[in-house]
């Protein structure tokens, strides 16, 4: 029988919440830093730029970085199911990637909560011999798990 390689990205709601988030906690800064701003004299850093437009093109930059480093984040850590390993990517600038043999799997589980209910993510964890690997965040857990189920047990008959 022959097997396609899967890959697997954690969920895509996971980076609109990672965005958002970083949206709102930068702006809090923003908004922070811009009403103590008026408590002082205005101070002009500059001939073209005040103080508070140099700092909002600062937080504007850290936006940019932080919703950039999320993405990529996101875009460079995957796991891969082929047909004996389960291999785990990761890394934007130092690329890192672990391997699981899929026939030393002894127990495999799936947790969900209410939010991975509603948009269909979830954790799977494998249990092997020496250590627990825990998969988290991932679009169709069921799916993911019968497709481990199914090359484990391919690996098993042969």
């Amino acid at each position: 029988m022959k097997f396609h390689t899967i890959k697997i990205r954690k969920t895509p709601a996971l980076v609109f919440f990672q965005v958002i988030t970083s949206i709102i906690l930068t702006d809090a800064i923003w908004v922070t830093t811009a009403l103590f701003s008026q408590f002082e004299t205005k101070i002009s850093v500059s001939e073209v730029f005040t103080f508070s437009e140099i700092f909002f093109i600062i937080f504007l930059v850290l936006q940019l970085f932080f919703i950039s480093y999320i993405f990529l984040s996101w875009i460079q850590d995957y796991y891969r199911l082929e047909s004996k390993v389960l291999s785990h990517h990761r890394g934007i600038i130092l690329k890192q990637v672990d391997q699981y043999l899929l026939s030393e799997i002894e127990i495999i589980r799936v947790t969900q909560g209410i939010m991975g209910k509603i948009f269909d993510y979830g954790s799977i964890h494998l249990y092997f011999p020496n250590e627990t690997m825990r998969l988290k965040y991932f679009p169709q857990p069921y799916t993911v798990l019968e497709n481990i189920k199914r090359i484990k047990n391919n690996l098993e008959s042969s």
